[in-house]
């Protein structure tokens, strides 16, 4: 496998737009990600990319491809370097928001679909043994995500989980007391958050009041975390009850 370290975004998608086709293509983004080049360095020259084509109102079908392919490799890259419970449970929690239980209940089908993705991934990965994987998305070329757990060509081979009888990788066992202690430090410390009233956004980009300020009205803010707060905190919630009644029961 040839060597792409130290490679920027910028190379990348210039080796991606030489493709003679969306299969080709394909296969290049899978195999880069393979490699030595999806690294934090990576990540962010593609967010700087993307960021400078929005800056520079590039026509719109090349900011879709780039914004496409940034968001799929951020999110393998994100799922790579995280430990599996934290990243199922962080997807997880990205499926249904918190209103959807009572919505459920009271006939919205939505609500209801979200729900029992849910579960069922809950299922999958727990019961089954399933890999983790990232959630669908709405559109682009990877809506499931870079990896494909049925997509022997993607395997290591030296990967002590395989299977010898169908060559099929199988993902380690993922710890349950780690999945759910995550939810409840991810529950405790949003609701601890929101009562002190801390700053989402100058947490998120490591600034000062001053620097937030340049975005959002400080006050404004300041209401906004504490709803995304409590939010977190509920879905860890739900997530954990979710938890006890399909692997716990």
């Amino acid at each position: 496998m040839p060597s792409w370290k130290g490679v920027k975004f910028d190379e990348f998608t210039f080796e991606v737009k030489k493709c003679a086709d969306g299969a080709t293509a394909e296969k290049l983004v899978r195999a880069f990600c393979k490699s030595d080049g999806l690294t934090a360095d990576f990540c962010q020259s593609a967010v700087d990319l993307v960021v400078l084509a929005h800056n520079q109102k590039r026509p719109t079908a090349e900011i879709s491809m780039l914004q496409d392919l940034a968001t799929a490799l951020l999110r393998e890259y994100r799922r790579r370097i995280s430990e599996p419970e934290h990243f199922v449970a962080d997807e997880l929690m990205r499926r249904f928001a918190s209103g959807d239980g009572d919505d459920a209940a009271a006939g919205n089908r939505e609500s209801a679909a979200r729900l029992a993705s849910c579960r069922a991934e809950l299922r999958r990965v727990f019961l089954e043994g399933g890999k983790p994987r990232v959630n669908p998305t709405g559109a682009g070329m990877f809506v499931n995500g870079i990896y494909d757990e049925d997509d022997e060509d993607i395997q290591d081979d030296e990967d002590p989980f395989r299977s010898s009888e169908s060559g099929i990788s199988r993902a380690p066992p993922i710890s349950q007391s780690k999945f759910l202690t995550h939810l409840e430090k991810l529950k405790n410390r949003a609701a601890d958050d929101a009562k002190w009233q801390r700053s989402v956004a100058a947490t998120a980009i490591d600034a000062n009041e001053v620097a937030v300020q340049e975005y959002v009205d400080p006050m404004d803010e300041l209401a906004i975390s504490r709803e995304s707060l409590l939010e977190t905190a509920k879905r860890a919630e739900m997530l954990q009850e979710m938890f006890r009644e399909e692997i716990m029961r």
